[in-house]
């Protein structure tokens, strides 16, 4: 009778292994997707010490690719959280914004970070990343760390059956490995796809170069490559530095992607047909059109293209409380402005990949001199008390000294260069009378009606300073 039982559930278990194949493969799968990519995000271990927060192990260093993550500084308890659906980044409405404090700022794009939490919910299909800034990999100076929350929704039953490849090619949408990473180089997952970094914003890259001689590269070529085991980076930094001629119909490119071809070097050749190195041999990117054929920021004058050179924001904090480091400050520009332009309705080329161009902000410029300490009161110090929590009188006279957006900015027209891939043009809706003025991203600098909290030495981002000057000249 014993045996008899021992064989019946046997043979259940097998029946049921042959009816319910999925759940079977869901129990293994799980541990499998998330082991693998967190082999591949290696998380970045953390600590404290007499300075506040540090690195204490680095782990993988990723690339920002879309505009409008919000970050808020280490200290914060609440974070704010982006999602990430159908290719579409959803950001923070403005109630949540407001919730987490003023001490906010936009991540850029091609901003490094690092990995501090990686979590899998199969039940709801999510994926979410906790970043932070990696302040050495951006070159900064004084410690900013700012952090987000990212969340990847996926279609619904998609991660219990995806491959790692697959996942990391929909997160490398908006956070690509950084294939120039010398913090820690990650551990690679089995297909999966290295992202090539873009370029930041503010920081225009040089010119791709052209390629020599009469080669064409062609889809063989680049199958061979992906064979012979090339990193992803190699292959599409040749896809781009030579002249192309690749067939992309949808069954060409399945054979090459089972072929061991990567999407992102598949995505490399669909977007060769229109990139600067797909031009003829001997031509510059846009000589038809007279276009810059570098990528940066640059004035019209409606005859030639002038480059603009992005010039660091100033930051002069008013009050300040030691025992916290943080500080109530204003941002601008000092002395005269980094270049002059003698036109009146100048239009500017934005040539960025990447960027959103909604988020470009021009003002005109207006002094200001001085500032009482009790205008950077953020916190609301009745003035008796003024002298015991900041230790200085409220009608204190600051020195200010800069030039600082007006409230009311100029609006902006935008219009795609339908002849280069990536390049807009941005048009004011009028006329702009002599004065200073600054073209900036997101953040990057508060009008002049705004306070803002800040660490004490941390340096401002960049933005465009210049000037209009009357036709003449002077």
């Amino acid at each position: 009778m014993r045996q008899k039982l021992h064989l019946l559930i046997q043979v259940s278990a097998l029946v049921l292994a042959w009816v319910y194949p999925w759940r079977v493969a869901t129990a293994q799968d799980a541990p499998s997707l998330t082991d693998q990519l967190r082999t591949q995000y290696k998380l970045v271990k953390t600590g404290s010490d007499a300075s506040g927060f540090v690195v204490v192990e680095p782990g993988v260093v990723l690339v920002i690719k879309k505009a409008g993550l919000l970050g808020v500084p280490p200290a914060n308890v609440t974070m704010a959280q982006q999602t990430y659906k159908d290719g579409e980044l959803k950001g923070v409405n403005g109630f949540a914004r407001g919730l987490l404090g003023k001490t906010t700022k936009y991540l850029q794009v091609g901003e490094k970070v690092y990995v501090r939490k990686l979590d899998i919910n199969l039940k709801t299909d999510k994926l979410t990343f906790i970043i932070f800034e990696c302040d050495t990999c951006n070159g900064a100076t004084d410690q900013a760390s700012y952090k987000t929350e990212v969340v990847f929704q996926f279609p619904k039953g998609y991660l219990g059956t995806a491959e790692p490849a697959q996942v990391a090619d929909v997160i490398g949408q908006v956070l690509s490995v950084d294939t120039g990473a010398t913090d820690a180089p990650p551990t690679q997952v089995a297909q999966q796809p290295t992202q090539v970094q873009e370029p930041a914003a503010g920081t225009p890259p040089p010119p791709q170069p052209q390629s020599g001689g009469d080669a064409v590269l062609r889809n063989q070529d680049v199958l061979k490559m992906a064979k012979a085991g090339l990193d992803d980076a190699i292959i599409i930094a040749k896809i781009k530095s030579s002249r192309c001629q690749f067939d992309t119909n949808p069954d060409t490119l399945i054979e090459l992607k089972q072929g061991g071809v990567s999407s992102a070097v598949l995505r490399a050749m669909t977007e060769s047909g229109s990139s600067p190195q797909a031009q003829p041999s001997g031509q510059a990117p846009g000589a038809a059109a007279g276009l810059p054929s570098s990528y940066g920021y640059f004035l019209s004058d409606g005859a030639q293209y002038q480059p603009m050179t992005p010039t660091r924001v100033t930051i002069v904090v008013g009050l300040s409380l030691a025992a916290s480091g943080v500080g109530t400050a204003v941002d601008g520009f000092k002395g005269e402005a980094a270049q002059a332009f003698s036109v009146a309705t100048p239009a500017f080329l934005v040539y960025q990949q990447n960027v959103d161009t909604t988020a470009f902000h021009l003002a005109r410029l207006e002094f200001t001199g001085n500032m009482q300490a009790g205008q950077f009161n953020m916190s609301n110090t009745q003035p008796q008390f003024f002298r015991n929590v900041y230790g200085t009188d409220y009608n204190q006279v600051v020195p200010v000294n800069l030039w600082r957006p007006q409230q009311q900015e100029i609006s902006l027209r935008t219009e795609p260069v339908m002849e280069r891939n990536g390049m807009f043009r941005l048009v004011p809706d009028r006329a702009l009378p002599p004065g200073k003025y600054a073209l900036f991203y997101g953040q990057s600098i508060h009008s002049s009606g705004m306070i803002f909290n800040t660490r004490l030495g941390t340096q401002g981002d960049t933005a465009l300073y210049f000037e209009i000057r009357p036709a003449n000249g002077k």
